[in-house]
């Protein structure tokens, strides 16, 4: 907890915080011409004229919405009474428009916090070409873009963004209904935004204990990256200024997590075991902090390189346990005693978030306080050679590693006898046992856990090129890829149970990635995933997948979840006539802007060249059938679940040598 009297002060600092949203046009100086914003940011920005502003200020508990011709002092007023400006993508869009329109003064300091920077994922960089900050994903949201409206519909957010057209801007008087029009809309936006300023404030106010007061007040544990605020809350520990090196990228180290391919493409029966916090148990009973060149080793030092065990890169001086490395056990005792005492304390996720972004920054010479030239890669290095001993272990125990991935692994015990929980329980405790024996500062922290008993586990395997060991390079005969069937990494499905239900959990596939199509996602919930748990398997024949896609499409409201929407501007902004967005305006929307969804298909429709994109009306006034439809990625989404067919093979010829083919994947049912 927070003391009393900073917990106060930061309520104050709140209340100098004021939700921006403006409304404006722009046009070339002396011109009728509008200045598209896509292709002439920096212009737009520079000529923008304010229309109307919107706000929520935290000091008044009030939102405006003010016509900037009537309301300007009050504009000015509101800017000058808050000393923190909150806005999405308020920082290069809404706040240099109001200076450069005179509403701020130039000189004044304030303090910016752009949800959109913050929030949005790392396919997002501002103008400076920074990446976005990627908060939204450590809070457990999955964005499919870095728009305002996908973010609020994301976060669940009570007020959702509005539509308007907003060519109206470009206007200087308005009537009645279009000023209601623009006060609905603009009061929407602001809304949105605090409402996601506030999920922020509540969600990452347990990191404001975990760095320096002065951190605390200028909420970086809010608008930071997650690596800087670790790193200052590293640099607290040590009692020292975070300062950043010059050297801002690491030189690309070989050395990762130690992945075992899946064997299998199905199995029953198996034990998925996972070490708890794996890589700050490493940094702290190894003492990985406190790295020592060789050179500067002295006779009074004891010192861990190897031993009969374990083996690291650098030099470690375990003399002492660093300072770094107590704190990580503290903190991993800590959020142990919370996840038993209260599971929903706030807390315990950001001590993952903490204890998981170490391993990052040790690694980074950017974070020059506490990186050294071997840290990250022994983390690795060891987390290689622990993973290696489990294996080895459960082997002595009657187990078979079916596949495993840095810190966890999926076993199948030989025999009957060793598949119960006891043993394998027993089992896990003997091999943290032996890894305790052999490290500098052991804890009672680190633990191998029972993840889940698997009633049924599936890896999907694929048809990949064959990498020749020497050159790196694909292989291939007659200049065709030689391919094999073999996993893919990281993905996987597996069905367990709890509490008396089955539960199916999917790993890396593609109908869970964030750019699933609606059309697949629905297919997967309402009949895919029904099936895998009434038949306790995950692999259908393609007939029955075509028939279940077929069925849908008879209905005209899953050919909405086929189509993609198209935003598009007026035909005459483009450069280029051919480009689908201008062949859109001109065939469907009479030369203007607009938003309308269609499908892509190989045969009907106004616009495309190789393929074809039409309208829902069209595509049922021509009876389009499955074999219409573009559905390639529909399928490679539920490719997955299809039971794999060998194709049939080509006739050979003397120009045409006999196709090499991988080794069929093997199955374990029992």
């Amino acid at each position: 907890m927070l003391p009393l009297s900073i917990e106060n002060k930061l309520k104050e600092i709140k209340k100098q915080c004021l939700v921006i949203d403006i409304e404006c046009s722009a046009f070339y100086r002396g011109t009728n011409t509008e200045i598209n914003i896509r292709t002439d940011y920096e212009t737009y920005v520079e000529n923008a004229k304010v229309k109307w502003f919107g706000a929520y200020s935290y000091k008044y508990d009030k939102t405006y919405i003010l016509n900037v011709k009537n309301d300007a002092d009050q504009i000015i007023k509101l800017l000058k009474e808050h000393t923190i400006i909150v806005g999405f993508n308020s920082e290069e869009f809404d706040f240099p428009i109001i200076k450069n329109n005179s509403y701020a003064d130039l000189e004044a300091w304030y303090t910016h916090i752009d949800c959109m920077q913050i929030l949005g994922t790392t396919t997002g960089r501002n103008r400076k070409g920074y990446t976005y900050k990627n908060r939204g994903a450590l809070m457990d949201y999955k964005f499919k873009s870095n728009s305002l409206r996908c973010i609020a519909e994301t976060m669940k957010l009570e007020t959702k963004k509005g539509d308007l057209d907003y060519r109206i801007f470009q206007k200087d008087e308005w009537t009645e209904e279009e000023t209601n029009q623009i006060r609905e809309y603009l009061n929407s936006d602001v809304q949105s935004t605090k409402q996601m300023f506030d999920k922020l404030w509540i969600y990452w106010y347990p990191f404001a204990e975990l760095v320096d007061e002065k951190y605390v007040y200028d909420l970086s544990w809010i608008k930071s990256s997650i690596a800087s605020l670790t790193y200052k809350a590293a640099c607290r520990v040590l009692g020292t200024e975070p300062t950043y090196s010059e050297t801002s990228v690491s030189l690309a180290e070989e050395m990762g997590g130690r992945v075992i391919e899946p064997t299998v493409e199905e199995a029953i029966g198996v034990w998925h075991v996972d070490f708890a916090s794996l890589y700050p148990h490493i940094e702290s009973i190894f003492n990985l902090p406190a790295e020592i060149s060789e050179d500067k080793i002295t006779p009074d030092m004891k010192i861990f390189h190897k031993n009969n065990l374990f083996e690291a890169k650098g030099y470690y001086n375990i003399t002492e346990q660093h300072p770094l490395s107590k704190y990580i056990v503290s903190k991993l005792k800590e959020r142990i005693h919370l996840k038993n005492t209260d599971k929903n304390n706030p807390m315990i996720y950001t001590l993952k978030i903490l204890l998981n972004g170490l391993y990052g920054i040790f690694r980074s010479p950017k974070f020059e306080k506490i990186h050294t030239p071997n840290i990250g890669w022994d983390t690795c290095f060891l987390g290689q050679q622990i993973h290696q001993l489990m294996e080895e272990m459960m082997k002595q125990f009657g187990f078979i590693q079916l596949a495993g991935d840095t810190d966890s692994g999926f076993f199948k015990a030989r025999e009957e006898q060793f598949n119960n929980r006891e043993y394998v329980t027993q089992c896990l405790k003997e091999i943290i046992s032996i890894i305790n024996e052999n490290v500098p500062f052991p804890t009672e922290t680190f633990q191998i856990t029972i993840e889940h008993y698997l009633e049924y586990i599936m890896f999907p395997f694929s048809n990949e090129p064959v990498i020749d060991a020497e050159t790196g390079e694909n292989k291939k005969v007659n200049n065709r890829l030689i391919k094999e069937r073999k996993a893919k990494k990281k993905n996987y499905l597996y069905i367990y149970k709890e509490d008396n239900k089955f539960i199916v959990k999917l790993v890396g596939l593609p109908i869970i990635k964030d750019n699933a199509t609606e059309l697949g996602i629905k297919i997967y919930n309402e009949v895919i995933e029904v099936e895998i748990i009434k038949k306790n398997n995950a692999k259908f024949p393609k007939t029955y997948i075509d028939t279940i896609i077929n069925d849908y499409l008879k209905n005209p409201d899953t050919l909405k979840l086929l189509s993609q929407e198209y935003k598009v501007q007026a035909f005459n902004t483009y450069k280029k006539e051919g480009q689908i967005q201008a062949q859109i305006s001109k065939a469907y929307l009479d030369g203007l802007g607009g938003t309308i969804r269609l499908i892509k298909n190989s045969k009907v429709g106004k616009v495309g060249k190789g393929s074809k994109y039409c309208t829902i009306e069209e595509s049922l006034t021509n009876n389009l059938s499955v074999e219409d439809y573009d559905l390639e990625k529909v399928y490679n989404e539920l490719e997955p679940f299809i039971i794999y067919e060998e194709p049939i093979p080509e006739v050979k010829t003397e120009e045409q040598p006999k196709k090499k083919r991988g080794p069929k994947a093997k199955t374990i049912l029992t």
